[in-house]
């Protein structure tokens, strides 16, 4: 029973223990995704007209799903630090996507939106997105090789 509950222990600690984000943005920051542990959202630029120029704001969608068209991976970083019996692995990625985003519950996107098809229903974007993560790990113990 003892180390059941050691068992559960640890992994709930560990749970604890790690992270994820990702951040995504295209080159001219008007389609935004970020997920993980620390923020999640999904945005859009709508360019409205106003006293005669034009004005960039950020559309925050709160019921839109990502379908990735295309993904490619650019860079891959891996690293593990231990001491002792206990450590952290830690990763970052770089990923290159062609996606599309639509709207969960059907409504069209206004034609203000960038990036938005022509029949407004959905935005498709070619997006860089950075990934960060860590996690608690369970090191060899270097005093207990023979």
């Amino acid at each position: 029973m003892n180390k059941v509950f050691l068992g559960l222990l640890w992994m709930g600690t560990t749970v604890q223990a790690s992270s994820f984000q990702e951040y995504c943005s295209n080159g001219m920051a008007t389609v935004k995704i970020a997920h993980g542990h620390i923020q999640n959202e999904i945005s859009v630029t709508e360019r409205i007209r106003k006293d005669w120029a034009y004005v960039d704001q950020k559309v925050i969608l709160q019921d839109a799903s990502i379908t990735i068209l295309e993904v490619t991976k650019l860079e891959n970083h891996k690293d593990n630090i231990c001491e002792g019996k206990w450590g952290i692995f830690y990763w970052r990625n770089v990923f290159y996507k062609k996606i599309r985003i639509a709207r969960q519950d059907g409504i069209l996107f206004s034609p203000n939106i960038l990036g938005s098809s022509k029949d407004g229903r959905f935005v498709e974007a070619s997006i860089i997105c950075e990934e960060h993560g860590n996690s608690e790990i369970i090191c060899d113990d270097p005093s207990q090789t023979p």
